[in-house]
């Protein structure tokens, strides 16, 4: 471990993340825009749905979709 970081709200969050796409983005775009695996994207976009920043939204073919909820929409 190098370093450690409190995240304590939403904000705290989606401060530390890359500005997530507007539209609806596969766990495959998230892996991209991450720069890691598909599993720890799986694991990441699981933790966005529980904390509620993203929300399920269906799926393209057999991919799920995750686009921002409402509540996490943060200002450009």
């Amino acid at each position: 471990m190098l370093d450690r970081v409190e995240l304590r709200n939403l904000n705290d969050v989606l401060e530390v993340l890359p500005t997530l796409p507007p539209e609806p983005f596969s766990t495959r775009d998230l892996a991209s825009l991450l720069g890691c695996n598909m599993l720890v994207a799986q694991r990441t976009a699981d933790c966005l749905r529980v904390i509620k920043i993203v929300e399920p939204a269906g799926k393209r073919s057999r991919t799920p979709l995750h686009p921002r909820s409402p509540e996490a929409a943060r200002p450009t």
